[in-house]
């Protein structure tokens, strides 16, 4: 997932999201705390995965990314009842 390598750049179906939005998607995605944490670190406050990785006592920052690959979805699929024009 190209989003994983960049920093700071949301996924194109996320960009046109406010912040509160976004916040509102994840809290909608149901993702469980770990992975809210890990979706609000890394859409929200735009951490590296390494980073976020450290913060949740993760060995490897691929965790974080193989972890992202499952919750990016389900936050774009939570937001799309904001009907964001593409």
């Amino acid at each position: 997932m190209e989003y994983s390598r960049a920093r700071g750049k949301l996924p194109p179906e996320l960009e046109k999201l406010c912040t509160s939005q976004v916040m509102q998607a994840i809290d909608e995605a149901n993702l469980g705390l770990a992975d809210t944490h890990i979706a609000r670190r890394r859409f929200l406050d735009q951490m590296q995965h390494i980073d976020i990785a450290v913060e949740m006592g993760y060995r490897s920052r691929s965790t974080v990314s193989k972890r992202l690959d499952n919750i990016t979805p389900k936050v774009i699929a939570a937001a799309k009842h904001f009907n964001i024009p593409q």
